[in-house]
């Protein structure tokens, strides 16, 4: 995982260049956890959100398809292939 790598780094270079060194060197492994942890947090909300985008727009799909709305046309707006389409 590149984030702990990188808040790793960060966290050495801090130390070796004297910018908060003593607290580093005490806490540098909850500094670590919470760094990580918000980076995962954030990661997740963004995937949440992409796949509420992605349930919204096969819903969407749907109701156009019952709707009678040609195929191509619903392909156009939802970015869904003519398979996903067929398979709702």
């Amino acid at each position: 995982m590149y984030a702990v790598l990188a808040v790793d780094n960060a966290i050495k270079y801090c130390i070796e260049n004297d910018f908060m060194a003593d607290y580093l060197k005490k806490h540098g492994s909850e500094v670590m956890s919470i760094l990580v942890h918000e980076y995962s947090y954030d990661d997740e909300i963004r995937v949440a959100k992409q796949e509420g985008r992605e349930e919204e727009r096969t819903e969407n799909a749907r109701r156009m398809k019952a709707d009678g709305i040609e195929t191509a046309l619903i392909g156009k707006y939802t970015g869904l292939t003519e398979a996903e389409i067929a398979s709702l």
